[in-house]
C-alpha cells in the first residue's frame, strides 16, 4: 500500500531513500536542531492528543452541575418548542400542520453544537497560547541552543577519547588531554573544559537562563559512553540528557537519573 502511494507521488523508492538520508544527515550536522524544527508542526498537529491524555485523568465530574445542565436543556427545549409553535402559527395561520417536535430537537441540537464549538475554539486558542508561552514551543530556542552546545563539545569528547585510547586512563584536566578551544562571543557556550575523571563540563548561557552540562565518560570496550546530566530544567534538554533541576525549588536535586550519549569511534 505504501509503495503504491510512492508511485502516485511520482517518486521511486530510491528517490525517497535518498531524501530520507539527506534529512538524517542534516539532522546529524545540526546537532539535533533540525529535528527540533520538525517538532513544531508535530506539536501543532498532535499536541492536543497529549493534552487530552494528561487532562482527562484529572477531570472531576460535578453531579450538581450536570443536573443543572440537564434541567436547563429541558427547560430550553420545552420553552423553545412552545415559542416556536406560537410564532409558526402566527406567521403562517393558513398552514394546517403545526410546529413539529422534531424541528425543535433539530434547532436545539444546532444551538448546543454552536455552544460546544465555541468552547472548543476558546480551548484551542488557550492551548495554542500555552504552547508558545509555557509549553514545548516556548523552550524550542533554548533546546536548539543546548543542542548547539552539545555539538560544540565534540572536540573535547574526542580529546578525552584519544587520551584514553593512548593511556587507558581518563584525563584529569584539559591540559592533560591536550584540549584547548576558544568559543565565539555569539555562541551559547561560555566555556568547555575537561575536569577530573575525564568529565566534559559545558558552561552554557541560553536566552532565559544558564547552567552546566556535564558529560561523564564510561569506558566500554573500544568506545566511550558519555552519561549526560545538567542543572538546566528538563524541558530545555534533549531527550538523551537528564536533569538534576528541581522544578519546585529551582535547585539541583542530587538524585539524578542519567542517560547515555554514545560517542562511537
Amino acid at each position: 500500500m505504501a509503495f503504491k502511494w510512492l508511485r502516485y507521488a511520482g517518486m521511486t523508492k530510491i528517490e525517497w531513500a535518498v531524501i530520507l538520508f539527506i534529512v538524517m544527515f542534516l539532522g546529524f550536522l545540526s546537532g539535533g536542531s533540525f529535528f527540533l524544527l520538525l517538532d513544531i508542526p508535530l506539536q501543532l498537529a498532535f499536541g492536543w492528543i497529549l493534552f487530552l491524555r494528561d487532562s482527562i485523568a484529572t477531570i472531576e465530574v460535578n453531579p450538581l452541575l450536570c443536573a443543572e445542565a440537564v434541567v436547563c436543556i429541558v427547560l430550553l427545549g420545552v420553552g423553545g418548542h412552545g415559542f416556536a409553535r406560537w410564532l409558526y402559527r402566527e406567521m403562517a395561520p393558513e398552514v394546517p400542520s403545526a410546529w413539529r417536535p422534531n424541528w425543535t430537537v433539530v434547532g436545539l441540537s444546532g444551538v448546543l453544537l454552536l455552544f460546544i464549538a465555541s468552547i472548543a475554539i476558546i480551548g484551542a486558542i488557550h492551548q495554542a497560547i500555552w504552547l508558545f508561552t509555557k509549553g514545548p514551543m516556548a523552550s524550542m530556542d533554548s533546546r536548539m541552543q543546548v543542542g548547539e552546545a552539545l555539538a560544540m563539545s565534540a572536540k573535547a569528547r574526542a580529546a578525552v577519547w584519544e587520551t584514553f585510547a593512548k593511556t587507558r586512563q581518563l584525563p584529569s584536566s584539559s591540559v592533560e588531554a591536550g584540549y584547548t578551544e576558544s568559543t565565539p562571543e555569539t555562541s551559547p557556550v561560555r566555556l568547555i573544559s575537561i575536569i577530573p575523571g575525564g568529565e566534559v563540563q559545558i558552561d552554557v548561557v541560553i536566552d532565559d537562563g544558564s547552567g552546566i552540562i556535564t558529560l561523564t565518560p564510561i569506558p566500554a570496550d573500544n568506545k566511550l559512553d558519555f552519561k549526560c546530566r545538567s542543572t538546566l530544567p528538563r524541558k530545555k534538554l534533549p531527550p538523551n540528557c537528564s536533569s538534576n533541576y528541581n522544578e519546585h525549588s529551582g535547585n539541583a536535586d542530587p538524585l539524578v537519573r542519567n542517560s547515555l550519549i554514545k560517542l562511537l569511534f
